[in-house]
């Protein structure tokens, strides 16, 4: 809904942004475009940054595809390498996302930037906490991420590519040394709430 997206924004617009980058997906954009009005930051889009390629999935509910496709779910969270519902396997959905999110947060733009927003889709935050967490698909599968939520994290590159981990399972190595400080907020998690002063708790 537009009040979601709305308030996503307003809590975006009171930090110092310096690039928005998106996905090129309808409700990403118009999402990066309010958070980019907010904060008078420029706009990039990147193709990698995408949801999952669902291949025949697509446009059906969870329950539909159990119903006409019965226990290729399943097999998608399970094997990483399974896509014959001519999608993305899980395997190389991860490493297009993490890939794509190391390559950006390593360009000269986002190092200039500093502060930098990525609006990008649900599958994203799991894919880059998978890498940073060394997560098993089944955990990444069962990881909730609310959507129009925002999850915030702190990075700088390696000093040496040298230093860089590789991630032999997934096939991607990890240039950024990353933390999370919160992960899946929504709006109302950052409304301000009342709390009595200490002095006046009795009355």
């Amino acid at each position: 809904a537009r009040h979601e997206l709305d308030g996503v924004a307003h809590v975006l617009g009171c930090e110092k942004i310096g690039l928005v980058l998106s996905s090129p997906l309808r409700r990403a954009r118009q999402l990066a475009e309010l958070i980019a009005k907010n904060c008078a930051a420029p706009i990039e889009i990147h193709n990698g940054l995408s949801a999952v390629d669902y291949g025949e999935w697509t446009g059906l509910t969870p329950s539909e595809v159990e119903r006409f496709f019965p226990g290729d779910q399943e097999r998608w969270r399970t094997d990483p390498d399974w896509c014959e519902h001519d999608g993305e396997s899980w395997r190389a959905l991860v490493e297009r996302q993490w890939l794509t999110f190391d390559a950006v947060l390593n360009s000269a733009q986002v190092q200039r930037a500093g502060s930098v927003v990525v609006v990008a889709h649900q599958s994203m935050v799991r894919s880059v906490l998978t890498v940073m967490r060394g997560m098993t698909q089944r955990q990444w599968a069962e990881l909730e991420i609310p959507q129009t939520s925002i999850t915030a994290l702190t990075y700088h590159v390696r000093e040496t590519p040298a230093e860089a981990p590789v991630l032999t399972d997934l096939n991607v190595k990890n240039s950024m040394k990353l933390s999370i400080q919160y992960v899946g907020l929504k709006r109302e998690d950052f409304m301000p709430r009342f709390v009595p002063k200490l002095g006046r708790a009795n009355l």
